[in-house]
């Protein structure tokens, strides 16, 4: 049986934790949970969907956790990971996602600065105290050894401070 690429359990009655059978959905492009009731943590088992270009979870009902471990998933050009309860750093790899445009990490508890390399993002939603360190971060990114900051820093279109 061939799954089809887009799975989502969003908008409905669901409750409990994620299931753990969509470690099974290997193949999958895309994976919404928004707008349920389900309970965090984000199970570990998401690593396996390698193939995700469209990962959005919003609105877990607690268990918190560290940011998942999402490095193989270097096709990601969504990532909404958005009031997850999720603590602590945000790893490097973020950075390193070179087909990343929309980033959404708001209403975490996350601390630190978002790292890049290759950072393509054109949208980023980050919570206020949050931006502030994010907005250092690429500020002195972009000046460094750059003659006209501003058009270095043109690929971000939008970075929006949610309070």
């Amino acid at each position: 049986m061939c799954l089809s690429h887009i799975r989502r359990l969003s908008g409905n009655n669901f409750t409990g934790k994620i299931p753990s059978f969509i470690e099974k959905w290997t193949q999958i492009e895309t994976l919404h949970i928004q707008g349920c009731s389900f309970e965090g943590p984000i199970p570990s088992s998401i690593s396996r969907l390698i193939y995700l270009k469209d990962l959005r979870i919003s609105d877990l009902k607690g268990g918190a956790s560290t940011f998942p471990s999402l490095a193989k998933m270097q096709e990601l050009t969504t990532l909404v990971l958005r009031n997850c309860f999720i603590h602590g750093k945000v790893p490097d790899y973020v950075g390193d996602m070179k087909e990343l445009t929309t980033l959404d990490l708001s209403f975490n508890n996350l601390t630190g600065t978002i790292p890049y390399s290759r950072f393509n993002v054109q949208y980023m939603y980050v919570n206020y105290h949050y931006s502030l360190l994010l907005l250092i971060n690429n500020y002195d990114h972009f000046t460094k050894g750059v003659e006209d900051p501003v058009k270095s820093a043109q690929s971000v279109r939008s970075v929006r401070s949610v309070l």
